[in-house]
């Protein structure tokens, strides 16, 4: 049987199981659905627990510079210190910590960066107008809603601190506008 006769046999009434309702599972069971299959949709999890979850439903394309930056070492000692800060560390396990913590920071070095940063931007430079595709013609659809994605600093020296990371995004094709202050506040007063 050929291909295109498997494909019509089965979508003349095929029943198709996808496992996991992630991105991946959800986008794959959509476009099944769209293509005349029936579709079970299985996961571990109740709806809506893993899909997306933690990122506030944000399609950051702009998003390709990991967390492993060059000089991301020498901020680990504030991170730590700071009680408000994004990072902590159960000192007693810092020993079994570190052969993971090791490999963790080797991908500090500007070449392991920018491949990975190349990688991601592969990953996420459609996801917008992807999930707009899923979305058309459904109820999620009027919540896919450009917007702008905005990267606040202190001062300039912050900002100019994370050259490396601007030009990773230049790099791939990632364009931005400059606020300094009076111009930001009147961009956005709530920021003032």
């Amino acid at each position: 049987m050929s291909d295109a006769a498997k494909h019509e046999r089965l979508a003349e009434g095929g029943h198709v199981v996808v496992v996991g309702a992630g991105i991946v599972g959800v986008a794959t069971a959509i476009w099944l659905q769209r293509d005349g299959y029936r579709v079970t949709l299985v996961d571990r999890g109740a709806p809506g627990d893993g899909t997306s979850y933690g990122n506030a439903g944000v399609l950051a394309s702009c998003s390709v510079v990991p967390v492993t930056t060059p000089g991301l070492w020498k901020k680990v000692p504030s991170l730590l210190m700071d009680p408000d800060g994004p990072l902590s560390v159960r000192w007693r396990y810092l020993p079994r910590m570190l052969p993971w913590l090791s490999a963790y920071m080797r991908n500090c070095h500007p070449e392991r960066v920018a491949k990975t940063a190349a990688a991601m931007a592969e990953l996420v430079s459609g996801s917008f107008e992807e999930h707009q595709a899923l979305a058309s013609g459904t109820e999620a659809a009027r919540h896919i809603v450009p917007c702008d994605y905005v990267f606040a600093y202190a001062d300039r020296g912050a900002y100019e601190g994370d050259a490396f990371g601007w030009s990773l995004r230049r790099k791939h094709g990632f364009a931005w506008e400059e606020l300094e202050r009076d111009a930001f506040e009147a961009y956005d007063p709530a920021m003032a």
